[in-house]
């Protein structure tokens, strides 16, 4: 009996110390990992000017397609599908026809179709981009849906964590996921996304910075902060955890970004220095 404690115990301890070093190597390997991605660049930028946004608009998809500004807001009973022109601010109200359970989020167009995601409802809405007042199809999606955009041939999806899904358009199907990370670590709450030159750009929820995305390795390979920007024009404007940060559309013919906010009285027009 005493053999049988006695080899108990050398058995525990082996069977600890072999879990510590395992621990110990898997920690190692993470630190090395990380340690080889480099730490974002800081790209800067100038502002070029603005354009009115409506305040009541809970920004969640944002997109440049022709010379519109197509906007998905989000909510309960405030789901809506928006075009503005960007050169005289005018909006209107393409699709407000909603479900008061729906929660609209990000959206994208692909091949004149215009996808919509939804928070928590699980499904994805499908227009044809010429009348975006009926879906013409509409998907299961297990997952939350936060940011979409593509790459011209993938949608390209965020649930709020670190990973992003490239989607198949057609069988609705998952055909890669990346980890968004950086040199310290993985980096979640990657809400909106927009795909710009061969790179995915992104905000993280409740934070005023975009990060520039290799969609290759999931590294973060650039940072924009936008801190303050909405103060220097709007000094009675009151930010809170709700009013963040939440909008990127990339207009290629003008090289310019434009962002916004959930309920930010103002859209910048941005160029990047790049």
């Amino acid at each position: 009996m005493r053999k049988l404690i006695i080899s108990t115990g050398i058995l525990f301890t082996c069977l600890t110390a072999c879990q510590n070093q395992q621990q110990q190597s898997t920690e190692t390997n993470n630190t090395e990992t990380t340690a080889s991605i480099p730490a974002p660049s800081l790209i800067t930028y100038q502002i070029l000017g603005t354009i009115p946004h409506d305040t009541q608009s809970f920004t969640e998809g944002f997109l440049i397609h022709g010379k519109d500004l197509y906007e998905g807001t989000g909510l309960e009973k405030m789901t809506k599908l928006i075009k503005t022109d960007t050169a005289s601010g005018k909006s209107q109200v393409l699709n407000d026809a909603f479900d008061d359970k729906i929660f609209g989020e990000g959206i994208t167009i692909l091949k004149d179709k215009l996808y919509q995601l939804t928070y928590k409802n699980n499904l994805i809405y499908v227009y044809d981009l010429a009348n975006l007042k009926k879906p013409i199809a509409t998907h299961n999606w297990s997952k939350e849906g936060w940011g979409a955009t593509n790459d011209g041939t993938s949608l390209i999806f965020g649930d709020g964590s670190s990973k992003i899904y490239f989607v198949d358009p057609q069988s609705m199907q998952v055909s890669k996921e990346l980890i968004v990370k950086d040199n310290t670590g993985e980096v979640d709450r990657i809400n909106e996304l927009e795909y710009i030159n061969g790179f995915i750009f992104a905000n993280r929820w409740g934070t005023e910075f975009i990060y520039k995305i290799d969609p290759n390795s999931g590294n973060i390979v650039g940072k924009i902060s936008f801190e303050g920007i909405i103060q220097q024009y709007d000094k009675n404007f009151i930010a809170d955890e709700d009013n963040v940060l939440n909008g990127i559309a990339y207009d290629p013919g003008q090289q310019v970004l434009f962002i916004t906010g959930k309920n930010w009285p103002l859209t910048f027009k941005i160029k990047l220095n790049q």
